[in-house]
């Protein structure tokens, strides 16, 4: 009797803690930038599974290797690898692994670099070019579909402040000190 009694205690002050939580995190839901950041989290994933799902039709590669292939394009072919990892917030082990397979398909190749021999610069193959060639009409059309819900200044717009937030988190990131609550 006594066990079930102070089971019963303990049960009321966990609901009444847990009640405590949700009031807490409520108010702090309604703090506009964590909701505005939390939202973009959380679109980023449903963008990630939709690009996830409609890719693979366009391209043969997962989407790291992917930005890998893209990145090396912007950079008129190549990169060092050490570049690559920070451009695109991979580690370089991860890096490594995907560089590795694209090698292994001839969609890559690596070469030591002109100016420091210990680091090796990747760059795209003819296969490689082609990859990506393949994919633009594919990448325009999963794009399309995937924000037609927005009209053309809506999309500019979004675009727009996409990128200023990002460089701004981009500044944060490499920035050594953390963000202390006090």
């Amino acid at each position: 009797m006594i066990q079930s009694k102070m089971n019963t205690k303990t049960k009321e002050v966990l609901l009444q803690d847990i009640q405590s939580l949700k009031a807490d995190l409520d108010s702090h839901n309604a703090n506009l930038p964590l909701a505005v950041l939390t939202l973009l989290s959380y679109t980023a994933d449903e963008v990630n599974k939709y690009l996830d799902k409609n890719m693979t039709n366009y391209v043969t590669v997962n989407r790291t290797a992917y930005k890998i292939l893209l990145a090396l394009a912007d950079r008129d072919g190549g990169m060092i690898q050490t570049e690559l990892s920070s451009g695109l917030f991979r580690s370089r082990y991860t890096i490594t692994r995907v560089i590795d397979a694209l090698e292994k398909r001839g969609l890559v190749r690596r070469k030591a670099d002109k100016i420091d021999r210990r680091a090796k610069k990747v760059l795209l193959t003819q296969k490689g070019i082609a990859v990506l060639k393949n994919s633009i009409d594919g990448r325009i059309e999963v794009g399309e579909v995937g924000i037609e819900c927005l009209n053309h200044d809506e999309q500019k717009t979004l675009r727009t402040l996409l990128k200023k937030l990002r460089l701004h988190l981009v500044s944060l990131n490499k920035s050594k000190n953390k963000i202390k609550i006090e």
